[in-house]
C-alpha cells in the first residue's frame, strides 16, 4: 500500500561538508540538497536560520568561521502545505591552518644568514 508521506531524507539533505570532515579554511560552503522547490533555510550549530541562494540545482550558504572545533548544521525545507522537512545532523569539525590564520612564511631557524646574530 503506498505512503501518503515522503522520508524527509529524500526530500532535503546536506552534502557539503561530509559527515565528520575536517575542514582547513575558515570560509566554507554549506551545500544542501532539496527534492521540492521551496525556500532552503540553514542553521548552524544551533544559530540563527539563514536563507541559502538557489544555484545550479543546489542550495549553497556561505560560512566564514572564526572558531576551531566541532559544530554541526542543519537544514530545512518550508513546505508549500506549511511546515517545514528538516534534514539530519551534520557534525563537522574546522581544524586551524597555518593558510587561515596567516599566509606569510614562518620566519627561518637554526642556521643561515638570517640567523646569524653579529
Amino acid at each position: 500500500m503506498p505512503s501518503e508521506s515522503v522520508a524527509t531524507e529524500n526530500l532535503i539533505a546536506i552534502d557539503s561538508p561530509l559527515p565528520h570532515e575536517r575542514i582547513l579554511f575558515k570560509d566554507c560552503a554549506i551545500v544542501v540538497r532539496a527534492g521540492m522547490e521551496g525556500p532552503v533555510e540553514v542553521s548552524i550549530d544551533d544559530g540563527p536560520w539563514r536563507l541559502a541562494r538557489h544555484w545550479m540545482g543546489y542550495w549553497w550558504l556561505r560560512w566564514r568561521n572564526n572558531r576551531p572545533g566541532r559544530h554541526h548544521v542543519v537544514a530545512r525545507l518550508r513546505m508549500a502545505s506549511a511546515g517545514f522537512a528538516r534534514s539530519n545532523i551534520r557534525w563537522f569539525r574546522v581544524i586551524p591552518s597555518l593558510m587561515s590564520v596567516d599566509a606569510s612564511p614562518p620566519a627561518p631557524r637554526g642556521r643561515g644568514p638570517a640567523a646569524r646574530r653579529d
